[in-house]
């Protein structure tokens, strides 16, 4: 794929679901791809809703099972992925993106910027993501990243072409 096209896919979640929401992710893929989209980006939290006192039941490591269908879905599909979900790295739980690239690697990002309160449940992420897609450099961020121009000087430091957000969604019952 030639062209750069970004998608941001800004789909309801249902508190606590997770397989309907792979369905509604998997959709909205579907779409993305039928219009030759390079990346597909999700809102925070995508996966679960945003629900923080859920989220260390819920969290996902980035080899799990569940993610599997967005795996073969950027394969086969040349497209990268970006889901939003809590995210379990050692015994700390963070806000992440989960990330699949077309050649199926799965990366991820944990917001580094937390909203007031959030704390309580989550860490902060220390590292920027960047992620180098049809000779762009697409600089990864999650909702209070945006609010913070610290982060996103540190990705203009590092010569970002993009500067993309999962931000958070709205929520189904």
């Amino acid at each position: 794929m030639h062209n750069f096209k970004v998608a941001v896919a800004q789909i309801p979640s249902v508190k606590g679901d997770v397989n309907k929401n792979i369905e509604s992710h998997l959709k909205a893929i579907d779409v993305a791809v039928e219009h030759q989209t390079s990346i597909v980006i999700f809102p925070e939290l995508s996966l679960t809703g945003y629900e923080p006192e859920l989220a260390s039941d819920l969290a996902f490591v980035k080899e799990d099972e569940r993610l599997q269908a967005f795996v073969s879905a950027a394969s086969k599909s040349d497209i990268w992925i970006v889901v939003g979900a809590p995210l379990k790295i050692g015994n700390e739980i963070y806000i992440g993106s989960i990330i699949f690239s077309p050649d199926g690697d799965v990366s991820t990002y944990s917001k580094m910027n937390l909203h007031s309160g959030e704390e309580r449940f989550f860490s902060v992420g220390k590292e920027p993501e960047v992620l180098e897609i049809n000779n762009h450099r697409v600089a990864l961020a999650i909702c209070a990243d945006t609010n913070n121009p610290l982060h996103a000087q540190a990705y203009a430091k590092v010569r970002a072409t993009v500067y993309a957000a999962g931000v958070l969604g709205a929520l189904s019952e």
